[in-house]
């Protein structure tokens, strides 16, 4: 994430895409749906919606997304 340039890198399982954030883009956090883009640090889950601007990837809508694991407790 660089906020200076208004850019945001996300890795997928596969590949990763690079997203300019549009001047209107809403940050929504899984607990404050006014997010801001301060509020988002790097390896956190996030669902990003956005243009394709011939070709520029704009980015109008990130979502954090609640980290959790599940699993099942063998033993202890």
């Amino acid at each position: 994430m660089n906020p200076n340039q208004r850019m945001l890198h996300v890795r997928g399982l596969l590949l990763g895409k690079d997203f300019n954030i549009g001047s209107s883009c809403a940050f929504v956090l899984w607990d404050n749906p006014a997010g801001a883009m301060s509020d988002l640090r790097a390896g956190e889950k996030v669902k990003v919606s956005y243009q394709n601007a011939n070709g520029v990837l704009v980015a109008d809508r990130i979502e954090q997304k609640m980290m959790r694991e599940e699993g099942t407790v063998k033993s202890h």
